[in-house]
């Protein structure tokens, strides 16, 4: 959906949920995990938790509540609990851009992309934006939010400066793959499916208590949010919304 329609689906939480939106949070989900250990917790039966990524967040935030609340906690691929989602943007664009300065060094990825693959992607978006292969329906900002979750999983990431040659190409094979790729995110039973849960609700709980940042008062975030945007081919476009 586009940032009008995101507009209306803010609307929309705000008049369903009012002031409760407050509880759904990640403290919230935390007394939750509590509470729901205490209610099947059996007599002499250690309780172990299992954590992995955000949900390395959530137990930590548990324990801070009440250390006591499990016999022992395992964490995978750690959130710090003082994490910030400020910079996630700017990182993640980063993290594609030192991604491409490989494509360069490397001689057969840069014969496919041309001598400066960082460049070919923004030229592969203008493409786009003037109707570039229609049969792919692919606007460029889908494309950078498809690059952005692509770059998350390293059997994607390491697909990245293929997929745009792909894009460029446009032969049917070529169409084909990258439909493949677009569905294996954003299809109907893709990672990121919407279908079988709320999207916004998921990240206002994910992402409520992680705004906090040392480096900016909350008034500036929006530009610097439209500043990162606008030197960005990555991202999830958190800017169009502050």
């Amino acid at each position: 959906i586009g940032a009008r329609e995101l507009e209306g689906c803010f609307d929309h939480l705000e008049q369903t949920w009012g002031t409760g939106l407050d509880h759904f949070s990640t403290t919230a989900s935390a007394r939750d995990l509590i509470a729901s250990v205490e209610l099947f917790r059996e007599p002499g039966v250690p309780v172990m938790v299992y954590g992995s990524s955000y949900g390395t967040y959530v137990i930590q935030r548990a324990l801070a509540i009440d250390s006591g609340a499990f016999d022992g906690a395992v964490l995978s691929g750690i959130v710090p609990i003082d994490s910030t989602v400020v910079r996630a943007e700017e990182d993640a664009n980063d993290v594609a851009r030192m991604l491409f300065d490989r494509c360069e060094a490397d001689a057969n990825c840069s014969r496919r992309l041309g001598e400066r693959p960082w460049w070919q992607l923004a030229e592969t978006m203008r493409h786009l934006e003037r109707g570039h292969c229609p049969e792919l329906r692919l606007p460029a900002h889908t494309l950078r939010l498809l690059l952005y979750f692509m770059r998350n999983q390293r059997e994607t990431a390491s697909a990245i400066p293929a997929f745009v040659s792909r894009i460029n190409r446009c032969h049917p094979e070529d169409v084909s793959a990258v439909r493949r790729i677009r569905a294996r995110f954003f299809g109907r039973s893709g990672a990121l499916a919407s279908w079988d849960h709320r999207m916004l609700l998921q990240n206002h709980v994910m992402f409520s208590e992680m705004w906090a940042s040392h480096d900016f008062a909350t008034g500036h975030l929006a530009e610097y949010f439209a500043a990162v945007e606008a030197d960005s081919l990555v991202g999830q476009g958190q800017g169009r919304f502050w």
